[in-house]
């Protein structure tokens, strides 16, 4: 029993031009949604769950005859788009968000929302429940008139505790519902002056890859503005089908199989590091195969560094690193080593103190490798782009000696080493005057940016912020040159 868009994402894209529209909705079941966005941009127009009522009636007493007076899921049969226009006439109060690449947007049970792509983006959504959600009150739609609903309502029943989680079961072992193939209809939209309907959109709700069912909060939004807001992604579904997205759009998606390999005992050590974990959290061994299921990698030690990260990052204990790192820079207090130190407390001040230092300078560090990084790549670039100019200049054996043909990487280093020590010499190619010190510079610069590699994927992926929110050392062992 394993109901897509609950136990697993939909990733969705738009095309590059004109984007895709997602048309008025609420989430199956009251759920709530959430959002990520990876590129591009999104609008977002929604009417909070207060006006929910207000905002259907409205509609059905203007397009009555559009919808089956039997049918309680006429708004999303109808697949209508809402001008704001139309919403300011009739009184109903809605909010408008853009949300940017790298945002998350959550939105509530019974919260209308609607929206459009800006252009190409790729998306990620799901839905959940939280502690307060349930579904009472919510009516299917029985009219023969209208297409039978993707999620049967057994499915969305609660579990005993004890009772067996069949869908995880299946998940595990890699089945896939035979029905698939049925759900993955594509739809496409077309688009009218104000208001405007998606042919097919009713399909829509087979898109939705709602996340595991389980308790994230009270549905709050990691970013401010409106009442509530939602969108979907890619399936991965089996094989290469076409699908459709709640955009609108057909995109192609594949599944990889699911590798779940046999847990190796040896590597329990790891875990024994994360034994801090409260028990009422997901656990480090669950975390590891996780990621071993949806990686491509079999390196161990990779895999675990990506586990550690997992529970680092935000931690108490980046939190902690950070306030003391930020109040020390605050004090500008230069850190001295005192002369004579006779007490127990006076040698546990000065390591307190030494060690704010040290998480203080490992913080800024990652910031100065990543800019160091960028300073690398756009030299690289640059010299890419002028090789076939220097191809074309005189290849004298003269000229080429004071050229200085090569990679475009080496390039970039002498580049840097040159304006980073301006008073050192790059030894000749002919070596008959090897300069000690340049190489030992060198050799520095190049750990330096093997050390600021991963630090800038991250900040790229996540935004530099998240460089901050990296403990160093401590219960998690996460080291600046991993």
């Amino acid at each position: 029993m394993c109901v897509p868009g609950i136990h697993w994402p939909y990733a969705y894209q738009a095309g590059h031009t004109f984007g895709a529209p997602f048309t008025m909705h609420i989430e199956d079941y009251w759920l709530l949604s959430v959002n990520y966005l990876y590129t591009g941009e999104k609008i977002w127009t929604t009417v909070s769950s207060e006006n929910g009522h207000l905002f259907e009636q409205k509609l059905k007493a203007t397009n009555g005859s559009l919808y089956s007076s039997d049918c309680a899921q006429f708004l999303r049969h109808s697949a209508t788009y809402i001008s704001h226009k139309t919403l300011e006439e009739w009184g109903i109060p809605y909010s408008l968000v853009h949300q940017n690449p790298h945002e998350v947007i959550i939105t509530f049970p019974r919260a209308y929302h609607e929206g459009f792509s800006a252009g190409c983006t790729i998306a990620e959504a799901a839905n959940y429940a939280d502690a307060s959600w349930n579904f009472d009150g919510y009516r299917d739609c029985e009219t023969q008139s209208c297409p039978a609903g993707f999620i049967e309502r057994e499915m969305m029943c609660w579990r005993g505790e004890d009772e067996e989680q069949q869908e995880q079961e299946e998940d595990m072992n890699g089945e896939e519902d035979e029905d698939e193939e049925e759900r993955n209809d594509s739809y496409n939209s077309t688009d009218n002056d104000n208001d405007y309907k998606a042919s097919g959109a009713r399909d829509k709700k087979t898109l939705k890859r709602p996340a595991e069912r389980g308790v994230v909060g009270q549905g709050m939004r990691l970013r401010q503005g409106a009442d509530g807001v939602s969108s979907k992604p890619t399936s991965k579904g089996k094989g290469h089908k076409r699908k459709s997205n709640d955009h609108g759009m057909g995109i192609e998606s594949s599944k990889r199989s699911k590798k779940c390999l046999p847990f190796d005992a040896n590597s329990s050590k790891f875990f024994e590091e994360l034994q801090h974990i409260p028990q009422s959290s997901i656990q480090s061994a669950e975390v590891y195969q996780t990621f071993v299921k949806r990686s491509n990698s079999e390196d161990e030690n990779g895999l675990w560094l990506l586990t550690r990260l997992f529970f680092a990052i935000a931690s108490p204990d980046a939190f902690f690193q950070l306030r003391d790192a930020c109040s020390s820079v605050r004090r500008k207090a230069d850190v001295t080593v005192p002369q004579h130190i006779n007490t127990v407390a006076q040698t546990v001040e000065a390591l307190d103190s030494l060690e704010t230092a040290a998480s203080t300078n490992a913080i800024l560090r990652r910031y100065h490798l990543t800019r160091l990084v960028e300073h690398r790549n756009e030299r690289e670039n640059q010299h890419r782009i002028e090789r076939p100019e220097r191809v074309i200049r005189s290849l004298s054996k003269t000229v080429k000696q004071q050229e200085g043909f090569g990679r475009a990487s080496s390039m970039a280093l002498a580049d840097i080493m040159a304006e980073a020590y301006p008073g050192l010499k790059q030894p000749s190619k002919q070596r008959t005057a090897p300069n000690a010190e340049y190489q030992r510079r060198y050799k520095i610069l190049k750990n330096r940016l093997c050390s600021g590699r991963n630090w800038d994927l991250m900040q790229q992926r996540f935004s530099p912020g998240i460089l901050a929110l990296v403990p160093t050392g401590g219960d998690y062992g996460i080291q600046n040159y991993e």
